[in-house]
């Protein structure tokens, strides 16, 4: 992971941190009826995947974007910093929605 830039680094970091929040957001409910998943019937076995699969994609986001911190403070800290704080907001949502879901599913 040293080897590669923290330009590349931040990049996959923020990857890994849109991912999930734009599928959640973004993907129309008739893409997941074909898929035979219903976010409303008693079946959420898939969504609950979902939300702990996109929990480890935020958990390492957050990794990625600290390690792309350096000292002194140039713009690209900054925003790993403003990143960090997302990713990890976004790690508690995801991590509240899949323990709900898994609780559903059980």
């Amino acid at each position: 992971m040293q080897k590669l830039s923290r330009k590349f680094r931040f990049s996959i970091g923020l990857f890994l941190a849109l991912w999930p929040v734009v599928v959640a957001a973004f993907v129309p409910t008739q893409v997941f009826a074909s898929l035979d998943v219903s976010m409303l019937s008693a079946d959420r076995l898939p969504l609950a995947v979902f939300c702990v699969t996109a929990l480890v994609s935020e958990v390492f986001a957050m990794i990625v974007f600290f390690r792309t911190r350096v000292f002194p403070i140039d713009p690209l800290t900054s925003w790993s910093v403003i990143a960090a704080a997302a990713a990890g907001t976004c790690t508690v949502a995801f991590l509240v929605a899949a323990v709900a879901n898994v609780l559903h599913v059980w």
